[in-house]
C-alpha cells in the first residue's frame, strides 16, 4: 500500500495561513511548516507560491462545481439553462465563504489562468455567452456575489434571512 499523499494536508495548511496572515503568509517554509512536511515535500507538489496559490483556487473552483451540480438534481446536460443559474445560485447561498475565500479570490483575479477557470465556471452556470441575461437574472447573481461578500466579511445573516434573499433572487431570475 502507497503512504498517503501530503498534498490535502499541504493545501488546507495554506488556506489556514492566508486566513490568518494573508497572502504574504504563503512562503513555502512556513506551509511546509505549517502542514508538517519539509519544504522538499512541499515542492514536489507545489514548485512555486504560484504554483500553491493556482492548486488552491483550482479546488475552491471544484467544490464549487460539485456544489452546483448536487444543487440541480439532475444532469448538467439535462438541465435548462434557467435551472442551471438556479443550482448556481443555491449553491453560492449555501457556500461557507471564508475571509480566506475572499483574499484568495481577489488574489486570483490578477492573475490569467484564475480568471479564465472563474470565467469558465460562471459561463458553464449562467449561460452567459450562450445567452443574454435579464437584467433581473444579473441582479440576482450581483446579489448573489454579495451574500458571499457578506459572509466572507462578518456572517451576519441567519438561515431565516438568508433563505429568504436566495427565495427573492431565484424569484427574479424567473422574470
Amino acid at each position: 500500500m502507497g503512504r498517503d499523499s501530503s498534498k490535502p494536508r499541504i493545501l488546507a495548511a495554506a488556506v489556514g495561513l492566508v486566513e490568518t496572515q494573508g497572502v504574504a503568509g504563503i512562503t513555502l517554509e512556513a506551509v511546509a511548516r505549517a502542514a508538517g512536511v519539509t519544504k522538499g515535500g512541499l515542492q514536489y507538489h507545489f514548485a512555486s507560491k504560484e504554483d500553491l496559490l493556482d492548486a488552491i483556487l483550482e479546488q475552491s473552483w471544484r467544490q464549487a462545481e460539485v456544489a452546483a451540480e448536487d444543487a440541480l438534481g439532475k444532469t448538467w446536460a439535462e438541465a435548462t439553462p434557467d435551472e442551471r443559474l438556479s443550482a448556481f445560485i443555491r449553491s453560492s447561498a449555501a457556500a461557507e465563504v471564508t475571509k480566506a475565500d475572499l483574499v484568495l479570490a481577489l488574489e486570483g483575479a490578477s492573475t490569467n489562468a484564475a480568471a479564465q477557470r472563474k470565467d469558465e465556471f460562471y459561463r458553464r452556470w449562467t449561460g452567459e455567452g450562450e445567452r443574454v441575461l435579464s437584467v433581473s437574472q444579473r441582479v440576482a447573481l450581483l446579489a448573489a456575489d454579495g451574500l458571499a461578500l457578506q459572509d466572507a466579511l462578518d456572517g451576519r445573516i441567519d438561515a431565516r434571512e438568508r433563505g429568504e434573499l436566495v427565495a427573492a433572487m431565484l424569484e427574479m431570475i424567473s422574470r
